[in-house]
């Protein structure tokens, strides 16, 4: 009996292959049926030299004289070849140039290979390896520098990881993004950007990710109802959109017939970098907007009635909850989530129909 049809987050999220030896050539993930056989993985012993400790050959030293040289100058040279999957990306298509262009819906699997190429884990160590800018070591550089990033009792030291160093037993960045995005260049509309799976709006059936506003960010989930899976950290350090997008403006909540306008619109925005908005920036700015401000008494007087049975729904659910969990002595004042009620489910983003914005989309927790 075959499995069920997995949904494309459900395929490329999850799970990110580690990196335990450089010198084996790094592959892109291969695409996958929506049903399929798992098979026995091949694994593979590590040589005798290859645990041997980096800092008794004297290596260390060279190489963070050369790390820190690189960082404060900024040295890079001209970008070598771009590896990718040649089933998912075709050249004719994804034209090199500064800025993004998607005339094609983009494969999910792409954005799990951006989060492999940022964050990817050598050694047993997730590194941070963001930099528009290619470093070209040598490969026993390269080597010294995966070998180092634990230090002979076994202490992880990412630190010591020359972010952007060209290898091929890395990641290398997808062919789509070739530079970073300025957060004073125009940003295109919401129409004409695409939402990561994660964050698109599903109008019925199960959300793909299961959160509820009044809780922490650390718990969310994607999955069916039997199976739950917790999205990981490079999960979250996806791109939000593509384009790479600096700001997001959050104007109203969908289906909020209450109101005739949403008090609290607010901004999500990542100028770090030219790295644009990820994952974990929707779901954390939306939490702080909602659960790190009270409501004032002026605002409170201006809800209807229906608004403020709403709030005191919502209020008396969020107190017993933290009260069951022992997280809470004594009765909390009124938090902008709230506001939402029994309507505290996260059921994604989507353009606004003005098209100034987007719309948080919510549905009954």
């Amino acid at each position: 009996m075959s499995a069920s049809p997995k949904a494309d987050w459900e395929r490329f999220g999850g799970y990110y292959r580690p990196i335990d030896d450089i010198r084996i050539p790094w592959h892109p993930s291969p695409l996958l049926s929506k049903t399929f056989t798992p098979v026995t993985p091949v694994v593979k012993s590590l040589p005798a030299h290859a645990l041997q400790n980096p800092h008794k050959q004297g290596n260390v030293r060279k190489l963070m004289k050369r790390v820190f040289k690189y960082r404060i100058r900024q040295i890079s040279q001209p970008s070598g070849p771009t590896r990718s999957n040649p089933v998912e990306l075709d050249p004719a298509v994804w034209k090199a140039s500064p800025s993004f262009q998607t005339p094609h819906p983009i494969l999910t699997s792409t954005r799990q290979n951006y989060a492999y190429w940022t964050h990817p884990e050598l050694n047993r160590v997730k590194v941070d390896n963001r930099n528009w800018m290619d470093l070209h070591n040598t490969p026993s550089e390269a080597e010294c520098a995966f070998w180092a990033l634990r230090s002979p009792g076994g202490d992880p030291h990412p630190e010591i990881w020359p972010s952007g160093l060209v290898h091929t037993g890395i990641p290398r960045r997808p062919v789509q993004w070739q530079g970073p995005v300025s957060p004073n260049e125009p940003l295109p509309f919401p129409w004409e950007c695409q939402l990561n799976p994660f964050l698109q709006h599903r109008p019925y059936g199960r959300s793909a990710v299961a959160w509820q506003l009044n809780l922490d960010c650390q718990v969310l989930y994607y999955g069916d109802p039997d199976v739950s899976i917790p999205l990981s950290d490079r999960d979250l350090q996806q791109p939000a959109t593509i384009p790479l997008l600096t700001h997001m403006f959050v104007k109203a909540v969908a289906d909020d017939n209450e109101s005739k306008r949403f008090p609290w619109p607010f901004m999500i925005k990542n100028t770090e970098g030219g790295f644009g908005i990820t994952v974990r920036d929707v779901f954390d700015t939306i939490h702080r907007n909602f659960n790190s401000e009270y409501v004032f008494a002026s605002e409170w007087e201006s809800w209807s009635y229906n608004q403020k049975r709403r709030a005191r729904a919502g209020y008396q659910a969020r107190i017993d909850d933290l009260r069951e969990s022992r997280r809470i002595e004594e009765p909390d004042s009124l938090l902008r989530v709230d506001y939402l009620g029994p309507y505290a489910q996260f059921r994604g983003l989507q353009p606004s129909p003005d098209g100034e914005g987007w719309l948080l989309c919510i549905g009954m927790a």
